[in-house]
């Protein structure tokens, strides 16, 4: 498969084969160069048409396509990691998640006493009358 750029008007003009790359590592790519680019993409069947135009204003070339197929690369392969370490993160977070809870040993329970107990005339004597005597 040959690569073709095409420079017109200081626009770097490339496709990607989204049958081959996967659009969540080009969208990711994409979004690593707007710092420094403005890009322009378009669907054209299962060619993804992308433009770029430097914003400081300087010429671009073929490297800077390189430049962003290697970030490419380095997308592909960060998503092929995320998905082949999936289950296991979910069980290391699903394993700390479970030590944080709180088990409540059977001696820690305080009981509530009844009502039987409580001698409502000690409750509710004025504290100020109390305080008169000092």
């Amino acid at each position: 498969m040959t690569r073709i750029f095409k420079v017109t008007q200081n626009v770097l003009h490339f496709s990607i084969d989204t049958k081959a790359y996967p659009m969540s590592a080009i969208l990711k790519t994409a979004y690593i160069f707007i710092e420094k680019y403005y890009i322009f993409l378009s669907l054209n069947g299962s060619e993804l048409l992308v433009d770029m135009k430097r914003k400081d204003g300087v010429l671009v070339d073929e490297s800077d396509a390189g430049e962003f197929y290697n970030e490419l690369l380095n997308q592909i392969l960060r998503v092929h990691i995320y998905q082949n370490t999936k289950n296991i993160r979910e069980l290391i977070l699903g394993r700390a998640l479970h030590q944080t809870c709180i088990e409540i040993e059977s001696s820690a329970i305080i009981e509530t006493p009844d009502e039987s107990s409580f001698n409502i005339d000690e409750i509710a004597e004025d504290w100020f009358a109390q305080q008169e005597d000092i």
